[in-house]
């Protein structure tokens, strides 16, 4: 093995144990909106709307939403947070194994 290969594949190995450390993640977008609720005396009817967060992601070609309750919030940010790094060391993953193809191409 010579200084190049030994080189990316300690890259990779480091990049794989990242992401089995990242824990539980989740796919999709996180978004914030404002909401009225339905009692006729709310405060939301003078102007002051609710916030509400969703989870919207693609499935099948289609695009699927979900309401995350309050005491959920935090923890779907985090995961959604780990979701985006993840993606990211995908991406150098895969830009290794481009290196490595385009190498034994070469060789």
């Amino acid at each position: 093995m010579n200084m190049k290969t030994t080189n990316l594949a300690q890259r990779r190995k480091n990049i794989l144990k990242k992401m089995l450390r990242a824990g539980p993640f989740l796919e999709g977008t996180l978004a914030v909106t404002q909401r009225m609720c339905g009692a006729k005396e709310c405060v939301c009817r003078r102007g002051k709307k609710h916030k509400a967060m969703y989870l919207t992601w693609k499935e099948e070609g289609k695009s699927r939403s979900m309401y995350v309750p309050v005491a959920k919030q935090k923890e779907a940010l985090l995961m959604s947070q780990k979701y985006k790094k993840l993606k990211k060391l995908i991406r150098r993953l895969s830009d290794l194994h481009k290196k490595d193809l385009i190498r034994k191409e070469t060789l």
